[in-house]
């Protein structure tokens, strides 16, 4: 099934919703290299603030450079999509299946 992504504020009201629901690898990540998104949940929510989304977009922009399989990498660009999209007073949102 995988995640939906969203970008919500500071009152969880729905700024942008992406169509498509993308599913990563999570459990195969080393925590020591990849501290906040080794931390996803698959399957509740996990919410990033913009501080956070800007060192998850870091770490994921590390996996996809060392991603060789389509499927990952494709949700991996999508998922970086969203991080870029996290303004000020807003959150970014995993919700697991």
């Amino acid at each position: 099934m995988g995640m939906s992504i969203q970008i919500r504020n500071e009152s969880r009201a729905m700024i942008r919703t992406w169509p498509e629901r993308i599913s990563l690898p999570i459990a195969s990540l080393d925590p020591e290299r990849f501290p906040l998104t080794s931390g996803i949940n698959p399957y509740g929510d996990t919410v990033f603030n913009q501080t956070q989304v800007e060192r998850v977009s870091a770490e994921l922009v590390m996996w996809l450079v060392e991603e060789r399989d389509e499927a990952t990498r494709s949700a991996l660009e999508t998922l970086i999509e969203a991080c870029a999209s996290v303004h000020r007073f807003q959150y970014l949102w995993l919700v697991g299946e």
